[in-house]
């Protein structure tokens, strides 16, 4: 009966990590602008629209350190920042769509405060909003 127990604690666990199919609930279409998750911060959003020259040559440099781009998603008067990762874990290379508007499939994660979008389909809309 205790090995019973075991095994059904086991297969419980293994069903709680799991990943998810592609039609879960977590999965997701978010839809905002590439943006660099250290600059962002840098002014007060919305007030300050972002993909100035500044925030590109900041973009780039912040690549070059390994921190990650995200996608600013527009809810109500302000913007939820998504930081974008492969499913390897890896960061997401978006920088070539830094500014620009862009479409992502994919599922949802969040750790505390931070939430991630791990990248099925990255689609670029065109110029900023």
């Amino acid at each position: 009966m205790q090995e019973l127990t075991r095994i059904s604690i086991a297969a419980a666990l293994l069903v709680a990590v799991a990943p998810l199919p592609a039609g879960a609930p977590d999965a997701v279409t978010l839809t905002g602008q590439v943006v660099c998750s250290g600059c962002w911060e840098e002014a007060p959003r919305p007030e300050v629209p972002y993909g100035n020259e500044a925030d590109l040559a900041c973009a780039l440099k912040c690549h070059g350190k390994g921190i990650p781009q995200a996608l600013a998603v527009r809810e109500g008067d302000g913007f939820t920042l998504y930081l974008l990762r492969r499913p390897d874990g890896k960061n997401y290379d978006a920088s070539a769509h830094i500014g620009k508007t862009a479409t992502v499939h994919g599922r949802l994660e969040s750790s505390g405060a931070s939430r991630t979008c791990v990248v099925k389909t990255l689609t670029v809309n065109g110029a900023a909003p």
